[in-house]
């Protein structure tokens, strides 16, 4: 399993191309996009991590990332 903290959008995927990993793990961007996975196959704008919610506090910047659907809601 390989993290590269930072990854750009179009290196997703490359270490499992490249066969140098079996896993990636994408931490921060899978937190601050719900539906990453939608996003990821849609080429969809990602949402940024706010790295001020990760270690406590409220659900602000924690569990409150709009999802695709509720950005082009609103």
């Amino acid at each position: 399993m390989l993290n590269r903290p930072g990854r750009a959008r179009d290196q997703v995927g490359a270490d499992i191309a490249t066969r140098i990993a079996d896993l990636e793990s994408y931490g921060a961007m899978v937190l601050a996009n719900p539906d990453f996975v939608e996003r990821i196959k849609t080429n969809a704008p990602m949402n940024e991590a706010r790295r001020e919610g990760f270690f406590g506090g409220t659900e602000k910047f924690y569990t409150d990332y709009p999802t695709l659907m509720e950005a082009n809601a609103g």
